[in-house]
């Protein structure tokens, strides 16, 4: 997590962090990026980057 306290985008690091759970078999921690992986798919593409450039902002 310090990656993404230090500024790197989420999206980037979200997959591995991922996949580190899985290895763990820490189903878990999977379901957030899961859920919001899911929500992503289901919003209309300018949504995502409105939402990129308004915390850019």
């Amino acid at each position: 997590m310090t990656a993404i306290a230090m500024g790197f985008r989420r999206a980037r690091i979200q997959a591995y962090l991922v996949e580190l759970a899985l290895l763990r078999r820490d189903h878990k921690k999977t379901r957030p990026f899961i859920t919001e992986r899911h929500q992503e798919a289901s919003m209309h593409p300018l949504q995502s980057v409105m939402r990129f450039w308004g915390a850019a902002v």
